[in-house]
This record gives C-alpha cells, sequence and structure tokens, in this order.
C-alpha cells in the first residue's frame, strides 16, 4: 500500500517538487541577502524559481513521470530526433514553468507586499499556486503520451 502510494505521479511529482523548492529557496535567499543586501526580493526570487525549472525538467524527466518521457524517446530511432524530442519536452516544461513562475512571483508580490505576511508564509503560498498550475499542465502538455507517433 505505501509503495503504491509513492508510485503515484502526484506523489513523485510532490516530492521532487520540495527538492526543486529547496533549490529555489536556497538560491532566493542567497540571491536576495548576500548580492542584494536585502532589496532585491522579487529578482531574487525570479532567479531561484529559474534554478527550480531545471531540477524540475530534469526529476520529472527521469523519475516522476519517466515511462512517458522515455516511451515517447523510444520512438525517436535516429540521435537527431531524440535530442529534437527533449529539446521539444524541456521548452514545453520551459513554457509551462514560466507561467508558473510568473503565477509564484504574482503571488509572492502581492502577499509580500501587503505588509501583512511573514516572508516564509508567503514564498510557500506562492509556491502552492505555482505548483498546483504546474502539475496540470506539465502532465498534459510536457508528458503527455497522446503525441502523434510518426
Amino acid at each position: 500500500m505505501l509503495k503504491r502510494f509513492f508510485d503515484s505521479a502526484l506523489i513523485k511529482f510532490a516530492l521532487a517538487g520540495v527538492v526543486n523548492t529547496l533549490a529555489d529557496y536556497s538560491v532566493y535567499y542567497f540571491v536576495a541577502y548576500y548580492i542584494f543586501d536585502a532589496d532585491g526580493h522579487n529578482i531574487a526570487k525570479g532567479v531561484g524559481a529559474a534554478i527550480g525549472i531545471t531540477s524540475a525538467f530534469i526529476l520529472n524527466s527521469l523519475w516522476v513521470f519517466r515511462q512517458n518521457f522515455m516511451s515517447e524517446y523510444g520512438l525517436r530511432h535516429t540521435r537527431g530526433r531524440k535530442r529534437m524530442y527533449v529539446a521539444t519536452s524541456f521548452g514545453k516544461m520551459f513554457l509551462t514553468y514560466s507561467i508558473g513562475m510568473a503565477l509564484n512571483i504574482f503571488s509572492f508580490s502581492v502577499l509580500y507586499q501587503s505588509g501583512r505576511f511573514p516572508e516564509i508564509v508567503c514564498l510557500v503560498a506562492a509556491t502552492a499556486v505555482s505548483m498546483v498550475f504546474n502539475f496540470v499542465f506539465t502532465k498534459k502538455l510536457v508528458y503527455s503520451t497522446k503525441i502523434s507517433r510518426r
């Protein structure tokens, strides 16, 4: 039962998200407090989220949606077509996560600038908004197996 729970795509996505979020937050705090000296919160959030996107593509392709990714990858017989598939998949992931990142930054900015919430609450809430968006669109757009097979 526990194995089936951890085999769920949503659970794997959430666990991968923890890793991506730790990368995001670590970069955020480093950029915000060591590079901009606590004045560049929005820029720092964007840089952290961009690192998270790259981490997400790697983890989602190789672990969360591995079966979908590898079955589609295996359909391409030439090296060039395989590279094109990976590049196209990354492009779709980048587009999806860029929109998610915009939602993340917007949510963070609204909450943080309101002054009513601690910084960590703003970070967690912004992450939750983008996580829901990213899961739905990653599953349907990036790793859908309904791609035409040529």
